[in-house]
């Protein structure tokens, strides 16, 4: 399902998709050569989020779209480190993994991101998505237990 709509609108105007494996803060494209770059399930895994979105700025054409998808967000970061910690010691249980390894991927707070959008000259926008009733049940309870989860907003951040 596209549920921003964004494949049929740019499709449907000649576009063309490019998936592309490259490191996120050195894309291989001229600049200014995009309308819509979809981080999907891939910002979190960024080394420095500053660089990464500064990089995917400077591909965009003037008005072009950086859309953020399945990226953990939390309000206040030790709920973060709770859950880093957490994965820690779970994928080194489960897997073996080192500490280094479980801690690539990461999270933001939403003061990160309005930090990062506004030293970067971008607007944004969270669009909340419906988590489903499995994932609405364990924040329900984990705001009984005095806990939060994270949040996976669409986060829209427009060149100006």
């Amino acid at each position: 399902m596209d549920g921003l709509q964004a494949g049929k609108t740019f499709i449907d105007e000649g576009a063309d998709f490019l998936r592309v494996r490259a490191g996120m803060d050195r894309l291989p494209f001229a600049a200014g050569r995009f309308r819509l770059l979809a981080l999907n399930a891939s910002f979190h895994y960024a080394r420095d989020f500053r660089a990464t979105l500064s990089e995917c700025e400077r591909v965009l054409a003037p008005g072009g779209v950086i859309a953020i998808i399945d990226t953990p967000f939390y309000e206040h970061r030790e709920d973060g480190e709770r859950m880093v910690a957490e994965r820690v010691a779970s994928f080194r249980q489960k897997y073996g993994m080192t500490e280094a390894l479980a801690r690539s991927s990461r999270y933001l707070t939403f003061v990160e991101l309005r930090a990062l959008a506004e030293s970067l000259n971008l607007r944004w926008r969270l669009h909340g998505v419906w988590p489903g009733f499995r994932r609405k049940y364990e924040e329900v309870r984990a705001r009984f237990l005095g806990r939060r989860i994270a949040q996976f907003p669409v986060v829209v951040l427009k060149r100006v």
